[in-house]
């Protein structure tokens, strides 16, 4: 690595680490009132990103709001986590029986977490580019954003974390119910029923009940929020008004034993499984976070904090990679990835295919080659052959390491891409003997997005990905034109830019509107 490089990415890392140092510092002076703010301060975020046409202006679009918003929401929660951990234990002060809350406190610190969050933003911008460093102890770089699109290679991995960030919000910014949600959950994991009792001590239906019952008291409690908060002139409610705060605060208030009293004992192991333990909380790690695994709050006054947001937020992740984790794993691996194939062949049936075989073994001689995961059959007669992978991206990866992504894409080449190609050579010749016939096309389907999609000859998509493609009988593409025809960069007016600079927040994949 050239040396401006190594020299910024010092200066960057001395001050990640100054910064988290100052916000532990602040946390420390933090009490159960500004916990409570920041739990309240999430919804609000939360309320902008999934309803943004609210909160518009001139200056301020949609699209903005709903980028900036998904920036402070991972702020707001790790921020939660360093009160949790540092926090002021002590009861906090109250004038008139109402605890004071000191916003400002709160506010640093969440606003800060959103510049430390920036600047490692700014890592993956120095690896990328050729930069230049100024200023009194090289405090400034600067780089020719130009650069994205006259280098293919950096082109390249732009593309690539665009599809993350856009498969990491697709699901929080669709809009269903609750029951929805729940029923989506049950198919998701239908596959896997037969592991609960084991992983988490109840069954598939009683953990649906734990969370259908803490999410339905949620609801009753909002309603009332909503009668009794104060107004504003167009009668939506006031935000920034006390009696506001302390109302959801009341509304987000459970005990254990109002739950188990409900609900039964049998939960109980279930609830610590889900209450967060400062132990846990690591400082450095400001974008992959703990409130995902374990999103129930306990306070010092023995109270736990329900969010929704962060309850239903970490329902699919938190048993998902509680499964992985676990003494099952293998076990669950295996019965997700029928799963996986199923989906495949759900969304395939919408477009004119069925399922003509799965696990087709290939051999050239006694050697084995592997299998074909499932074979597709057009009305028409085209076939389908599909390499499916239904697993979880390295979370290095999954938040822009260059490194950990180039590494990334050297295993795929050898774990996947030259299996499948010899597979693809291997059926040039012999597809007859295995009933395939031509034409046909030979596809990976991902569950996350894949650096390889960006490298390889060989067709790879997401599931997502691969819906559009065969709904809109693109089987000649190559992925580029595919990517061309899903994905957009953001873009921003002038205004909007201007703001990002005044709150130091760094957005890598921006393009300017005309």
């Amino acid at each position: 690595m050239e040396e401006k490089k190594i020299i910024a990415l010092a200066k960057l890392e001395k001050e990640i680490e100054k910064d988290i140092n100052k916000m532990i510092e602040w946390a420390r002076e933090c009490t159960v009132s500004e916990l409570n703010f920041l739990v309240y301060l999430l919804r609000l975020v939360r309320m902008m990103r999934v309803n943004p046409e609210d909160y518009t202006s001139p200056t301020i679009s949609e699209e903005y709001l709903k980028l900036t918003g998904a920036v402070y929401e991972e702020s707001i929660k790790y921020s939660i986590q360093l009160v949790m951990k540092y926090g002021n234990r002590s009861a906090p002060v109250q004038i008139m029986e109402q605890p004071v809350v000191n916003n400002r406190l709160a506010i640093s610190l969440h606003k800060t977490a959103s510049l430390v969050s920036s600047k490692m933003d700014h890592k993956s911008l120095i690896q990328l580019f050729d930069i230049n460093i100024e200023g009194e102890d090289n405090r400034y770089f600067s780089f020719d954003p130009k650069i994205q699109q006259d280098n293919e290679e950096i082109k390249k991995l732009f593309d690539y974390y665009l599809r993350i960030e856009i498969d990491n919000t697709k699901y929080k910014e669709k809009l269903r119910s609750f029951n929805e949600l729940l029923n989506d959950f049950k198919i998701e994991f239908q596959a896997a029923s037969s592991l609960f009792k084991k992983e988490f001590g109840v069954s598939i239906d009683d953990f649906i009940r734990f969370y259908s019952y803490l999410i339905g008291k949620l609801i009753q409690r909002f309603k009332d929020f909503v009668y009794y908060a104060p107004k504003l002139a167009n009668e939506n409610i006031d935000p920034h008004a006390g009696v506001t705060i302390a109302l959801y605060q009341k509304a987000v208030y459970f005990t254990q034993d109002e739950i188990l009293e409900k609900i039964g004992n049998k939960f109980k192991p279930l609830i610590e499984r889900l209450t967060l333990d400062p132990n846990d909380i690591v400082d450095e790690e400001l974008k992959y976070h703990i409130l995902t695994r374990k999103p129930l709050i306990k306070t010092v006054t023995g109270h736990i904090i329900v969010s929704p947001e962060l309850l239903l937020d970490g329902l699919f992740t938190n048993t998902h990679y509680s499964f992985l984790e676990g003494n099952y794993h293998n076990e669950y691996k295996q019965k997700m990835s029928v799963y996986f194939v199923d989906q495949i062949t759900k969304i395939s049936i919408k477009y004119g295919y069925r399922r003509k075989s799965t696990e087709v073994q290939l051999y050239e001689g006694r050697k084995q080659l592997g299998d074909i995961d499932l074979v597709l059959e057009h009305k028409s007669g085209y076939m389908l052959l599909i390499e499916a992978k239904n697993h979880a991206l390295p979370l290095n990866v999954y938040f822009k390491d260059i490194a950990a992504t180039k590494k990334r894409l050297d295993t795929l080449r050898t774990k996947w891409e030259k299996k499948v190609q010899n597979r693809i050579n291997h059926l040039e010749n012999n597809h007859a003997n295995y009933k395939i016939k031509k034409p046909y096309k030979y596809l990976i389907v991902s569950s996350n997005p894949e650096v390889l999609s960006h490298y390889s000859e060989i067709l790879c998509l997401t599931i997502d990905e691969f819906e559009f493609f065969i709904k809109n009988g693109e089987l000649n593409s190559d992925f580029d034109a595919i990517f061309g025809e899903i994905y957009d960069p953001p873009a921003f007016t002038v205004e909007e830019m201007q703001n990002l600079k005044d709150d130091q927040l760094t957005i890598a994949m921006l393009r300017r509107k005309k």
